[in-house]
């Protein structure tokens, strides 16, 4: 049975537009090329079915795919969701522009929001004057600086995963990292243009520890889960 996908007899009724059952896919294409090539709607098990294969009426369904190419079938069928939607009758219902409006709002706003705003406050705090004041605690401002780009380093990472690198775990970090220091830099940099403030390489090192540090208790948090 499986040597020739549960076929047993050599009188094999074909999937094709000869069939009454049959007929034009629900939509333009299923993989990108003409809606005629690959497959058909089959009126009979309400569902597109691949074109030219023995029957699936008569025969069953055919031969399990493999781990592999079951993979690369969902992440086509991933794909194929984020641009269209299917009604339970097959019917092609397009992804409409207040759809994707909708879509892109919500990463903006659950997702980068936050980053530009965060970024927003820590522009603001710099841009005042700061008298000197000896901290209570040796070394707390740099305490802070560790504390607030560990935060920076992990909204970073929440953004960024909702790009196309978030499968690249590696390149995920490394950009968070790189975009929170990045970002202190150019704040220390900033500083130095403002009365009673300047720019420390000290605070800059704090500043990417401290995305290093939340960028990787994130990423450990997310793996125990």
């Amino acid at each position: 049975m499986k040597d020739n996908a549960g076929i047993t007899t050599y009188q094999i009724k074909w999937c094709d537009l000869k069939c009454k059952y049959a007929d034009f896919a629900k939509v333009d294409a299923l993989d990108g090329s003409c809606r005629t090539f690959q497959s058909l709607w089959c009126g009979k098990l309400k569902k597109h079915v691949t074109k030219n294969s023995p029957c699936e009426v008569v025969f069953g369904k055919r031969r399990p795919a493999t781990k592999w190419w079951t993979g690369k079938l969902r992440q086509t069928q991933q794909r194929s969701e984020n641009r269209c939607h299917f009604s339970q009758d097959g019917n092609f219902k397009p992804f409409g522009l207040k759809q994707f409006m909708a879509r892109v709002f919500k990463y903006l706003l659950h997702y980068w929001f936050p980053v530009f705003i965060y970024c927003l406050l820590i522009f603001l705090q710099s841009s005042y004057p700061s008298p000197e004041i000896v901290p209570a605690v040796p070394h707390m401002d740099k305490f802070l600086h560790f504390m607030a780009y560990g935060i920076l380093g992990i909204l970073f990472f929440r953004a960024y995963s909702t790009l196309r690198i978030k499968n690249n775990v590696n390149l995920l970090i490394i950009s968070s990292i790189l975009s929170s220091s990045l970002y202190g830099i150019s704040d220390e940099l900033h500083q130095y243009f403002v009365p009673c403030r300047e720019a420390e390489l000290m605070d800059a090192l704090a500043n990417l520890l401290g995305s290093i540090g939340g960028v990787t208790v994130y990423c450990l948090s997310r793996l125990r889960c």
